[in-house]
């Protein structure tokens, strides 16, 4: 629907895609297609460790030292002293934040966070990567 005009107007007339480039309706319609799709692996762990790599770069190495640092300068300082270090720890690592109880049974994953990314591996090449691609590099 994403990338057909036509078809768009006919189903979902309230949506006005017309002025967006081509590369940002192809980038919309694989997302609804990866979606839709059942089939597709979805590595939520995998995409959680690109996602940190990325985001520390050079400081992944380090990166219990980091999460550390973060939780004691950036919100025990501010006030947020009730925030636990190991469920800290455990969130930055893993990206759960809350952990299910125990007879519940949260295997699914939300694929509505995951997102395609285009980034360069520092050797001039390109690869897309799914993952969790929320808020900016500080």
């Amino acid at each position: 629907m994403v990338t057909d005009s036509s078809y768009c107007k006919k189903r979902a007339s309230f949506l006005e895609l017309d002025r967006l480039k081509f590369k940002d309706r192809d980038r919309l319609d694989d997302q609804f297609v990866f979606w839709r799709s059942a089939k597709d692996k979805f590595m939520v762990s995998q995409q959680w460790d690109i996602r940190q790599r990325q985001y520390m770069g050079s400081r992944y190495d380090a990166r219990e030292g980091a999460f550390d640092w973060d939780l004691q300068m950036g919100l025990h300082d501010r006030g947020a002293k009730t925030i636990m270090k190991h469920e800290y720890k455990n969130f930055r690592a893993t990206g759960v934040a809350f952990s299910p109880e125990e007879n519940e049974n949260h295997e699914a994953p939300n694929r509505s966070l995951s997102s395609s990314k285009v980034m360069g591996d520092g050797r001039g090449d390109k690869n897309a990567y799914r993952g969790y691609w929320v808020g900016k590099k500080v």
